[in-house]
């Protein structure tokens, strides 16, 4: 019998270590049977641009960020691909923040990835719903939440 795992996400960002959390030889993909990843409010490439992995790529990659080569952009692309929920037994819901608004499993289902986050309301409500509105990232304001 083996063990199953969900992780709710904010993989990067929470440091200068981010590179090491999604690296391809990283445990998602030593046991890709056993471990879900789930997408959080930092695996935005908006968000984390301004709180982490922006700075880590320049800084240790040596790269422009703003190449759509970089790895800074194809990490990013992996994330707008991430699963938003998971269901556990059919009795637990698995989510990063909370429902929000969303009013059904129908819902985030029909939510079509690759998604960027403020693309769509139910994605923002399942991402930053758990988040006091005055913390929740502006996108206009070009600076990162202590969230």
């Amino acid at each position: 019998e083996s063990n199953e795992y969900v992780f709710l996400g904010n993989y990067v960002d929470k440091g200068f270590n981010s590179l090491e959390t999604v690296a391809p030889n990283g445990p998602q993909n030593s046991f890709p049977l056993n471990i879900t990843l789930l997408r959080g409010r930092h695996e935005d490439a908006a968000l984390n641009r301004l709180c982490g992995l922006g700075e880590e790529c320049t800084a240790r990659l040596g790269e422009n960020i703003a190449d759509p080569a970089s790895a800074f952009n194809y990490i990013n692309n992996f994330f707008d691909c991430l699963p938003l929920a998971a269901a556990i037994e059919d009795k637990f819901l698995c989510v990063h923040s909370g429902v929000g608004g969303v009013e059904s499993l129908t819902e985030i289902k029909e939510v079509v990835r690759p998604v960027k986050v403020r693309n769509s309301q139910t994605v923002m409500d399942l991402l930053w719903s758990g988040v006091k509105p005055e913390k929740r990232l502006n996108y206009d304001a070009k600076q990162c939440s202590d969230e």
